[in-house]
């Protein structure tokens, strides 16, 4: 693939784009909702709230908890995910052989946390495409603030 030599960047999105992560991201809903005593969601259900980061994920999925409880079930899901990032996670196919075929300067800019993403391309092997790795938590602002 030869890109435009006028380009010197190119900005990924990781979930939804690079790899397949809905999976492990449904059984972290899940469990949380579990403990909350709510029943499980569908893969597409949880997949339709996908895209603003996890706090805006929790608060999709818990709408019936106080508001006091939300700070807890967002730490919960965080613990819980962060010990199976990648059970299920997987690239799509071919990006690996997409990534080496750029030759411009690449950059990860994820709505997941900064330390998830960063973990998941290096479980991943995707990480040496990267000169550098930014989450959610990275910027005062979220995706898609310019």
């Amino acid at each position: 693939m030869v890109l435009n030599s006028k380009i010197k960047l190119v900005i990924f999105d990781l979930d939804g784009t690079l790899i397949d992560s809905k999976y492990d991201l449904t059984d972290a809903v899940n469990f949380v909702r579990h403990e909350y005593g709510f029943g499980p969601l569908s893969v597409d259900k949880v997949a339709s709230y996908l895209g603003s980061g996890i706090t805006a994920l929790v608060k999709a999925v818990l709408t019936d908890i106080k508001d006091e409880e939300f700070d807890t079930a967002v730490k919960m899901f965080k613990d819980n995910y962060s010990k199976h990032l990648t059970d299920k996670t997987l690239p799509y196919k071919n990006v690996s052989d997409m990534l080496s075929t750029i030759p411009q300067k690449k950059v990860l800019l994820s709505n997941k946390d900064e330390r998830f993403s960063k973990q998941i391309l290096e479980t991943l092997g995707l990480s040496k495409y990267f000169t550098n790795i930014y989450g959610g938590d990275s910027f005062k602002e979220k995706k898609p603030s310019p």
